[in-house]
């Protein structure tokens, strides 16, 4: 898969859990944006051996708060 900065790749497991990245500059790593209690947000992976992965078409919500 051809990776772009800034685009949302996913990969979903046999439960049909989901994670989403958004690609970073760094050359096959992305940033975990969603999941399903597979990895914590914000998370940066190496997706060079990742299997399975397509494009995601959908939407993201986030949102943040100052730290406790």
């Amino acid at each position: 898969m051809n990776f772009q900065q800034g685009s949302l790749i996913k990969w979903v497991n046999s439960d049909n859990q989901e994670t989403v990245w958004m690609i970073t500059e760094k050359e096959n790593t992305g940033v975990v944006v969603h999941s399903e209690g597979i990895l914590s947000i914000g998370t940066l992976t190496d997706l060079s051996k990742q299997n399975n992965l397509s494009s995601f078409i959908g939407t993201v919500h986030m949102s943040s708060e100052a730290a406790k």
